[in-house]
């Protein structure tokens, strides 16, 4: 049986790629923090997109809202950074929604309040793999995670 190809949607681009990203290398120029502005805060956000979360999936994104939302009054001290990655089943076409960190947190909320509960045709959710586009990130070696 042919293998299926798999996309990522991206929050940057909204578009499909043909395969899963490989992973990046750190780089310090992305969004660095300037030593002396104090410590940042990386949190990555993962959400279970498959159609089994139907019923679920707005409660989901507003808890994920409510947790950016703390997370902002709770940290004024802290430069704050927040991703967001989406999974589904593993063999669904769109397995990954991921929106890489930024400080925008509007941004993010915004492509949370996007994600629909689609694909799970009964495989294993790919839990893993959300879990490893998370590992992927372009989180901050100085930050607390």
């Amino acid at each position: 049986m042919p293998k299926k190809q798999t996309t990522t949607t991206t929050i940057d681009t909204y578009s499909k790629t043909k395969a899963i990203a490989k992973p990046k290398k750190y780089s310090k120029t992305l969004e660095k923090t300037p030593k002396s502005s104090g410590p940042s805060l990386d949190i990555c956000l993962l959400m279970d997109c498959t159609s089994s979360m139907q019923e679920w999936i707005e409660r989901s994104k507003e808890t994920l809202h409510e947790i950016i939302n703390n997370i902002k009054v709770q940290s004024k001290d802290l430069k704050v950074r927040v991703a967001f990655v989406g999974y589904r089943d593993i063999r669904d076409t769109e397995r990954f929604c991921i929106a890489p960190f930024t400080s925008d947190l509007n941004k993010v909320k915004n492509f949370i309040s996007k994600q629909v509960a689609d694909g799970g045709r009964d495989w294993p959710e790919d839990v893993q793999g959300g879990l490893n586009q998370a590992l992927k990130l372009d989180w901050q070696a100085d930050s607390i995670k």
